[in-house]
């Protein structure tokens, strides 16, 4: 599976794999002594240690972006990556399709989840909608831009899905912000996901 990741990324011809490691540790080091944008991490092969290197690269590595590749779901395991940081999250069956999709989304600024992820983190905070919904009102236009921004999409191409203008899109994310007190694009993404507001 590994070869076949590696392969798939060299043949993004915008792409430069700088290294590839198989334990936490040495992705660890690798990581401060490389400096990529984009980390690639395999779930299974860092199993329960995936958490905490999570961390610590979002820590030590300002700047540095977290694709997650999962052999199984769950969605308040996903819930609990999000809030560490990580930007990206599929599933290794689909990487040969979404991964090169996903890392230049996550480059330009999105998040990437596979609809799968997001259907599981969903169900994991419908409670918690309910309670949010009370004091976060978005309207519909704004969950639909929300929705698309979580998917990865620029403005451009929300712009066209929606058949509204950029300049609308801006402004409907600016509300956005405000409403979930959030930084950018991924923070709100991150928190419409994590608190099941799409």
């Amino acid at each position: 599976m590994l070869l076949g990741i590696r392969e798939l990324l060299k043949s993004g011809k915008d792409l430069i794999v700088v290294g590839e490691e198989r334990t936490a540790e040495a992705a660890k080091e690798a990581c401060l002594a490389l400096q990529p944008n984009i980390v690639v991490v395999d779930a299974q092969t860092l199993a329960f240690q995936i958490d905490e290197f999570v961390q610590e690269v979002k820590s030590e590595n300002h700047g540095v972006h977290v694709i997650v590749l999962a052999c199984a779901m769950h969605g308040k395991h996903i819930n609990k990556l999000l809030k560490f940081g990580i930007e990206g999250y599929l599933m290794k069956e689909e990487a040969a399709e979404n991964l090169l999709i996903a890392i230049r989304s996550v480059m330009c600024g999105g998040t990437w989840l596979s609809r799968r992820a997001i259907s599981f983190t969903r169900d994991e905070v419908q409670g918690e909608k309910r309670r949010l919904a009370r004091n976060i009102s978005l309207s519909q236009r704004e969950q639909e831009v929300l929705r698309l921004v979580a998917e990865g999409g620029p403005n451009k191409n929300i712009a066209k899905e929606l058949g509204i203008s950029v300049r609308t899109v801006r402004a409907h994310l600016e509300n956005i912000f405000s409403k979930l007190e959030a930084n950018d694009r991924t923070h709100a993404a991150t928190i419409a996901i994590r608190e099941g507001i799409i």
